[in-house]
């Protein structure tokens, strides 16, 4: 299922973090509170106190949320979404709505990066909220809505968040007035009347947004229509923020240079005949906060091309969950805390191609891998439901990995199967041999094809097979791979007990090249190849 994007914006305005805070904070709360008229229209959700003590009709991810009698903002209870390092406790509603209606959506919050919005449309948040405040978003609905999802959540290891008093109202009262037919929406963050910055989204279906150093200050991304599809020019991390939250199939997302900070996560998935396209060149940089936390790049949508950009500064640096025919082209991801690009939780048929990675594992040595697919046994819980991660027949083609990377360049799961591993540079200068990571590419799934790949300065091993899982660590094939181990002590080819893959054997063909190090292979070699 797409789930909306988890992207830390600026709440209904776009200043920078340190001036939106001192703005907001002395307009007295996070974001602007609804009218008199608007508090006095009818509330279109249900149950907006959680005054029933149960959670329906509020539907929460998987045991993260809860009705409480402590902390409330009014009445007995209040929702409280308890956030962990893997899940950020998103909370939803379902409730019906008029087309071409504006409405406004606010709430009472407690806590830590605590989000509030309209699923495809504007949300608003609060970095830290120790008391409650009130955050409030306005949005106007499309020509053929008739429903929108409401949903607030924290954020990843920030813990738990309270939430009370949700309300959506429609302009002018009871269910919604028609809109203006130009379909235009408009937020603003201001400290005084004459301090806003302020988005609109153009009939011709353009994403745009806003974003300032100073209240005074605007930029405004544009939109063309071409013959492949709406082209959408953006500058900010704003804008990009607020376009990748509207995207629809066939749209490019076009990235000027410069550096856009912040958690970018695309949700909205494109067509197998009408993609997605975020693009831009090697001078558009997608920045974290730091390498010790956040992904810069978190797509949880199919059907997407991401090409051409930067990517660093991040814990994570381009994760993929659940996301399926999504291609990666000459991305260029570096400085990165742990694993640079992850392909998990049953993200299958990708393409990762002509991209650079290096100087991972920056924060923690010994997650620090190039190209990461699927999950280990012990984080199948957590991203796959107990189940092996079957980040299955994906596609590494032509990658320059390293160096600096101080894990696996390319480490393949258990659980995973029948990916292709091809034409990939690697080079191990700069691995740290932290959490058993000594070879350039590590295989535990079975059925890989790995050829026509080259290696130098290996660290221990060239290409290590094994088997963690049982049924899994065999079938793989390598061929035409060149590999020069140096002074490294391991063999080119180091495949661990073979008894478990007697019907499904692997197999180092005779057409592989290996210089230096113990030998080219602990297992016999095939001749042809």
């Amino acid at each position: 299922m797409n789930r909306r994007r988890r992207v830390r914006i600026y709440g209904t305005g776009t200043l920078g973090a340190a001036t939106l805070a001192g703005l907001l904070l002395a307009a007295g709360g996070w974001a602007l509170a609804p009218t008199t008229a608007d508090a006095a229209a009818a509330n279109l959700l249900a149950d907006p106190g959680l005054e029933t003590g149960t959670l329906t009709p509020w539907s929460c991810d998987a045991g993260t949320g809860s009705v409480v009698g402590s902390p409330v903002h009014a009445g007995a209870h209040a929702l409280a979404g308890a956030a962990t390092g893997s899940d950020d406790a998103q909370c939803t509603q379902t409730v019906a709505v008029q087309p071409n209606t504006q409405y406004t959506l606010s709430a009472y919050v407690e806590g830590d990066y605590v989000y509030l919005g309209a699923t495809g449309y504007s949300d608003a948040w609060t970095p830290a909220a120790a008391g409650w405040s009130q955050l409030s978003t306005t949005f106007t609905t499309g020509a053929t809505t008739t429903s929108v999802s409401v949903y607030v959540h924290g954020w990843y290891g920030e813990g738990t968040y309270d939430a009370d008093d949700f309300s959506l109202t429609a302009a002018g009262g009871g269910t919604g007035t028609s809109a203006s037919a130009s379909a235009s929406a408009s937020a603003s963050a201001s400290a005084s009347p004459s301090n806003s910055a302020s988005p609109s989204v153009s009939a011709s279906a353009s994403a745009s947004a806003s974003a300032s150093a100073s209240p005074s200050a605007s930029a405004t991304a544009t939109g063309t229509t071409g013959a492949g599809g709406t082209v959408v020019q953006v500058s900010t991390a704003s804008q990009l923020s607020s376009a990748l939250n509207k995207a629809v199939p066939g749209e490019t997302i076009q990235l000027a240079a410069g550096t856009y900070t912040g958690e970018f996560s695309p949700s909205i998935s494109g067509t197998a005949a009408a993609p997605i396209t975020l693009t831009g060149p090697v001078t558009a940089i997608l920045a974290g906060y730091n390498t010790s936390s956040g992904y810069a790049v978190h797509l949880k949508a199919s059907y997407w091309v991401l090409s051409g950009f930067s990517v660093t500064s991040a814990q994570k640096g381009v994760v993929l969950d659940g996301a399926d025919h999504d291609v990666l082209n000459g991305l260029h991801v570096s400085n990165i805390g742990d694993e640079g690009i992850h392909l998990r939780a049953f993200s299958s048929d990708d393409t990762v191609e002509n991209s650079t990675v290096s100087n991972t594992g920056q924060y923690q040595a010994g997650y620090g891998e190039g190209i990461y697919l699927g999950s280990a046994q012990s984080n199948w819980g957590t991203y796959s439901g107990g189940q092996p991660d079957t980040s299955n027949d994906n596609l590494i083609l032509n990658n320059t990995l390293g160096p600096g990377i101080t894990a696996e360049n390319i480490d393949a799961k258990e659980g995973t199967t029948g990916s292709t591993i091809e034409g990939n540079s690697f080079n191990a200068t700069g691995e740290a041999g932290a959490n058993s990571a000594v070879a350039w590419v590590d295989v535990k799934g079975n059925d890989y094809t790995v050829t026509g790949n080259t290696g130098v300065d290996a660290y221990q091993q060239g290409i290590l097979v094994e088997q963690l899982y049982t049924g899994f660590g065999c079938g793989n094939v390598f061929a035409h791979n060149n590999l020069n181990l140096g002074s490294a002590i391991g063999y080119g080819f180091d495949v661990k007990d073979q008894t478990a893959c007697a019907a499904d054997p692997n197999i180092v063909y005779a057409s592989n090249t290996v210089t230096g190090g113990a030998g080219a292979s602990t297992i016999p070699i095939t001749a042809g190849g």
